[in-house]
């Protein structure tokens, strides 16, 4: 379920429209510079185990982008 954050209306979505939301969301807030604070509220949730919240392939993808745009940061 996603809940409309002006009209807090509930919305049912399917697990591959989950997917693509938190995609397009990690991408942004790695654009943002702000993926790494992410990754830390993800894995601070409670039950978190890898793989469960998102595929491990995705986790090490995110890490990834942060790594480089850390980097990418620090050239400039």
């Amino acid at each position: 379920m996603l809940e409309n954050r002006f009209t807090g209306e509930l919305q049912s979505v399917d697990d591959d429209m989950a997917g693509a939301l938190v995609k397009i969301e990690c991408a942004n807030l790695i654009e943002q510079r702000a993926g790494a604070r992410f990754l830390r509220a993800v894995r601070s949730l409670r039950g978190f185990r890898s793989g469960v919240l998102f595929p491990s392939e995705m986790m090490g993808a995110i890490e990834q982008a942060i790594a480089d745009s850390a980097a990418e940061l620090a050239k400039n």
